[in-house]
């Protein structure tokens, strides 16, 4: 690991750019493409208790119809739609698709997985596989 000293005048041109150029990420360059900020990703926090892997998702503004989740190995994939709004004959609505895969800190048995969603939190609860066996292996010696 690497140790960087804190240099605060960094920090304050790094502010002063970003404040420069608040609509960077929108306007077209010279490619001709606009360029969008990156998809939003749900803060997690993943822990274990009680032989079962914990994974808490804040989704504010959810569609909990929308919510899909996917356990697969040792991995979590979350997909919903978050704030589909509109009014009648506006034409204007705003759709946006949040994703994200969360590593799990251990293998887990995703036929048993739970999950409920509640005032805008998500929890996956999954039972901790048990721990794999050590096994010896005959060999045998070829002709």
């Amino acid at each position: 690991m690497n140790i960087r000293r804190w240099e605060p005048l960094d920090e304050l041109l790094c502010l002063r750019e970003s404040m420069e150029h608040p609509f960077t990420g929108y306007l077209p360059h010279t490619t001709g493409r606009v360029l969008r900020p990156a998809p939003w990703r749900p803060a997690v926090e993943v822990h274990e208790e009680n032989g079962r892997v914990v994974l808490f998702a804040a989704l504010p503004g959810v569609n909990p119809k929308s919510l899909e989740v996917t356990v697969s190995g040792d991995i979590v994939t979350l997909k919903a739609v978050k704030g589909t709004s509109g009014s009648a004959g506006t034409g204007f609505y705003d759709s946006r698709v949040i994703y994200g895969s969360y590593p799990l800190p251990s293998p887990v048995q995703a036929g048993l997985a739970t999950a409920t969603f509640r005032n805008g939190i998500l929890e996956v609860r999954i039972p901790r596989a048990g721990e794999p066996e050590a096994r010896t292996v005959k060999v045998e010696v070829a002709a």
